[in-house]
């Protein structure tokens, strides 16, 4: 079960921008930035990965952690990783959830020298990755909130502090920055979510540098998929009150319900920012995991049925997300869970399109970039 529930990669992107411009337009009203430029920047070699310690930051033991910088000394354009692994909101999950005690600088260096941080999306050996040359940011994974808990009192103790790590990085991460031509922030499984619950304090933050936004498998989909219910666990669990952008009235509905609405909140909010989706229609690690709403007391895992998830996926794609063309979904005919990962990355095929076509139209604003059925 640790290994169904388990998704490593955090991977990259999240592309905004109109949908088949050529070059990335700016915000027309960017909002100003809400970070201190003159906060220190992450200073390190280029084409090294370094690790930087926050202090103040804490993981699910309550011990600090950090993240991972690798420089470009070509590129203006910058990816920013979210780290997936599950989610904790009671015993099974959190049993399963990655790192639990924590995750610090010989973690990093584990992941670095076993290649996880030069496979797939961070492959600068790759002609066909889209971000070979950018930079990388990438952040670990150690909250079990999908980044976007803000509770010190969770589930056997557990302290969850996602989103309130993730803006002490920011104050970071944006003067490093501040010149890019374009921040893309993405995250698979948990850091898809995590990715997504982020977007909007990331771009305001940045200000008038674009933010684009890929989510790799961190879909949730409507309520008939994703129940009520379950909804509400993750919220209360997780104090999703304050990480849910204030102006999203149908992100939280009366019966718990309307995550789903978060997507089509931002694609409203940034229509010159593209944001993208990659979803398997049968993802077996989120089938898994919106199970609970189908057992008989949403506290146990029950059966996700396959046509229900399908539907869902379809749902999302030509219906909620439709009326937006700087939203798109590239669904794929299986269960596989998490994309970016792969080596090379992008190999996989639905639709007739190239998934690595896919990203680079939605980098650099091409016509490859429209939602993808299979």
């Amino acid at each position: 079960m640790r290994a169904a529930l388990r998704a490593t990669w955090i991977l990259p992107l999240l592309c905004t921008a109109w949908a088949c411009g050529g070059s990335v337009p700016p915000h027309l009203d960017p909002p100003p930035p809400i970070i201190d430029q003159n906060t220190a920047p992450l200073d390190a070699t280029p084409g090294e990965w370094t690790w930087f310690d926050f202090p103040g930051t804490r993981c699910l033991d309550g011990s600090a952690t950090g993240l991972g910088v690798n420089l470009s000394a070509s590129s203006k354009k910058v990816a920013v990783f979210l780290m997936g692994g599950g989610a904790c909101f009671d015993a099974a999950t959190c049993f399963t959830v990655a790192n639990p005690n924590g995750y610090k600088k010989p973690s990093f260096q584990n992941d670095v020298s076993s290649g996880l941080l030069s496979r797939g999306a961070f492959n600068r050996d790759d002609p066909d990755n889209p971000f070979r040359d950018w930079s990388y940011v990438f952040i670990p994974y150690c909250t079990g909130d999908v980044f976007a808990g803000d509770n010190p009192a969770g589930y056997n103790g557990f302290q969850h502090f996602g989103y309130t790590n993730m803006g002490r990085y920011l104050e970071r991460i944006v003067p490093t920055f501040r010149d890019s031509e374009l921040v893309v922030l993405s995250g698979s499984s948990a850091g898809g979510v995590g990715a997504a619950f982020n977007f909007d304090r990331t771009q305001e933050a940045f200000g008038d540098v674009p933010v684009f936004l890929l989510d790799d498998s961190g879909i949730v989909l409507g309520d008939s998929v994703m129940k009520p219910c379950e909804q509400q666990r993750w919220r209360d669990e997780w104090n999703l009150a304050a990480s849910l952008p204030p102006d999203c009235a149908d992100c939280t509905l009366p019966d718990g319900g309307g995550l789903v609405n978060l997507a089509r909140h931002l694609a409203e909010k940034y229509p010159n920012r593209r944001m993208g989706m990659i979803a398997s229609e049968q993802d077996s690690v989120f089938r898994l995991f919106f199970s609970y709403g189908f057992s008989a007391d949403c506290k146990q895992l029950g059966d996700t049925p396959p046509d229900v998830f399908q539907a869902g996926v379809a749902q999302l794609r030509d219906e909620l997300l439709a009326p937006y063309p700087n939203f798109a979904v590239y669904s794929v005919a299986s269960t596989k869970h998490v994309y970016l990962g792969d080596t090379p990355v992008g190999r996989t095929t639905s639709g007739g399109l190239k998934l690595t076509d896919w990203l680079r139209g939605l980098v650099d604003g091409g016509a490859d970039f429209h939602s993808v059925s299979p």
